[in-house]
Order: structure tokens, then sequence, then C-alpha cells
């Protein structure tokens, strides 16, 4: 009977249990976010913007989306970055005529609609593209909210080149005071990293524009000592070669370079010496090459060896090449010198 009983029971509570279900009513129709999330890539700009892309879609039909104030902000902000994209300066006003947008947003696309453009040829369209930026860059920096302005302003205008040496410098103050702010505190590792690259990026392509300012050049070498806690090895790299671009790189940093842990810093401070060198006195910069054809990472190797065939072989002759090994690398690079033609015969010879 406790058999019969239990089965009973259970029956029953099946029977309520599909009643429930039966009662329920269908799942409605799927919402619009819930279809994006549904065919967004991880990872991808949202598929609104993906699809205008993929059919070449112009300026055109992106601002239309990233002026829709119904859309999601995300959306929005990865239209005004598709126009960016396009690298056309004319779509700026359009750009800048934007409400309620994501202000590192209209950053990103002014500074990628400006690339490779001359600002000589429109002085007043830069100025008028820059103006909001620059101001958004000018505040004191006193908290994560100001940081964070200062930040994503100075990283827009440092991909800009600029009209004058005057508004390169006061990008360059933008970015000094980012790194003096987040130098120490391992939060805001993320920012002073950034402020590295920027310094890079903003000498880079106002090489021709300005040079570095002394304070500025004398915060870069300590960040190149790596002085400050949030001193990586990537931070290192990167303001290296803003010290580089920036015609401020002297000899002391350069040995720095050329000892650094990371093999990319190496590399660059080798390339170093087979250019200008830093001011190395030209023995001390063959003794320094010859080194470098030692290191312990094949591309500076690479590099080493370049820069001895540029400048050392016709005075030192083969006998360091010699002692290195012969890999295929090396091999390549002396057949494509014409100076060295007969360091690459020789090494053939007496394998």
């Amino acid at each position: 009977m406790r058999r019969v009983a239990a089965f009973l029971a259970a029956a029953v509570a099946a029977v309520g249990t599909l009643t429930a279900a039966e009662q329920q009513p269908p799942p409605g129709p799927a919402s619009l976010s819930e279809l994006r999330k549904a065919v967004q890539p991880i990872g991808a700009e949202p598929i609104e913007v993906l699809d205008a892309e993929r059919a070449w879609a112009g300026a055109d039909m992106l601002l239309a989306i990233a002026a829709a104030e119904d859309r999601p902000a995300a959306v929005r902000a990865a239209a005004v970055r598709a126009v960016g994209r396009l690298e056309d300066p004319r779509v700026i006003p359009q750009v800048l005529a934007l409400k309620d947008l994501s202000g590192v947003a209209r950053g990103d696309a002014i500074a990628q609609s400006l690339k490779g453009s001359d600002p000589s040829l429109d002085r007043a369209l830069v100025a008028t593209a820059t103006e909001e930026l620059f101001r958004a860059g000018a505040i004191s920096i006193s908290d994560d909210q100001t940081l964070a302005a200062v930040s994503n302003a100075s990283g827009s205008l440092s991909r800009i080149q600029h009209i004058d040496a005057e508004h390169v410098h006061l990008v360059e103050d933008m970015l000094l005071r980012v790194a003096n702010y987040t130098s120490s505190d391992p939060r805001m590792a993320g920012a002073y990293t950034a402020a590295a690259r920027n310094f890079e990026s903003l000498f880079r392509v106002n090489t021709k524009v300005a040079a570095l300012e002394e304070t500025a050049t004398l915060r870069l070498r300590r960040m190149v000592r790596g002085t400050s806690s949030n001193d990586t090895d990537v931070v290192r790299l990167y303001t290296f070669m803003a010290l580089l671009a920036g015609r401020a790189l002297d000899d002391e940093t350069e040995r720095l370079g050329l000892k650094a842990n990371g093999w990319e810093l190496r590399r660059v401070a080798m390339s170093v010496l087979a250019g200008g060198g830093a001011g190395i006195e030209e023995g001390e910069r063959l003794d320094l090459i010859q080194e470098g054809l030692a290191d312990r990472d094949f591309q500076v190797r690479y590099e080493a060896l370049r820069a001895y065939v540029r400048r050392g072989a016709s005075v030192r002759g083969c006998a360091p090449i010699m002692a290195c090994s012969a890999t295929r690398a090396s091999m390549s690079c002396l057949r494509r010198s014409t100076r060295s033609a007969s360091c690459a015969r020789t090494m053939k010879t007496s394998r």
C-alpha cells in the first residue's frame, strides 16, 4: 500500500507540473538587444557598424548611425570611430556636430580623420577640430576623473600632426602631467604606460615640427632608467623611442638601452648605433656594435650585424663577424651590402 500511495503522489505532482507549464505564456519576440547579443561576434564592433563597413558604406550612413540618439551608446561610439577610419578630414565638422556622444570616441574619430593630412593646407580646420580636445586636456589632474579626461584628450592629440611647435608642446605638457601623476601608483599603471606610448606617437608624428623640451626630456630619461615602480620594459621601450623621435637621446640613455632586459629596446638602441649614434665616439660605437654581435637575442644580433656592415667592416675587417656564427640571417644581411661582399665570400669559403 505504501508503494501505491507513493506512486499516486508522484503522478499527481507530475500532472500539476505539466498543467503549470501549459498555463505559462509562450515566449515573446526577442528584443533588439537580445538579437544583437546572439549575432554579435565576440570582441568585434556592433553588428550594425560591421554590416555598414562590409557594405563599404560611406560617411553618410555611418554618421546617421552615430547621430541616432535612440541607439545604444556603444553602437554610436563605434559608428563615429568607423567614420574616422575613412581618414577623410572633410567629415570633421559633422563629427563635431554630433550630440551626446562619447568624448573618447569623438577624439578617436578626429585623430583618425586627420591621419596623414597636412595641417598647413587647412589650419582653421585643424584648430577647430582640436579646440575641444585642448580644452579638455588643460584641466588640472586631481582625481581619477580628471586623470581620465586629460589622458583621453592627450591620447587623441598625440596622434595628430599639429600646426606648430606651440601646440605640440601643449600636448607634451599634458602627457608630462599624466606621467608625473601616475608614475608610482600600481592602480594607474595603464594610464602611465599609455602616456609613454603617446609621447612616442606625438614626437614621431611631429618630428619635423618640434623637439622635446628639457622638462619632459628629463622625465623620459628617468623612465628609461626605471626610477618609478611603473617603469616596465614596455614603458622603457616607448620612452626611449620618444627621446629618439624628439631629438633628445643622449649617450648615457643609449648605453642604458643597449643593456636593457627587453630585447626590443636593445634592438632599437642597436639601430641607433648604425645611424646617428646618440653622440657616442666612433671607437666606442664600434666596440658596442661588436658586443651586440654576441647578444642573446637573434634580432639584436641581426641589428648589430647590419650596424657593423655599415660602419665597421671597412675599418675593422671581417674578423668580428667570423667570430660569430654564420647564420642564414647574417649571410643574407652581408649579401645585401656591396661594401661587405668580400666578408660574405670569406665566410662562405671558410664554412
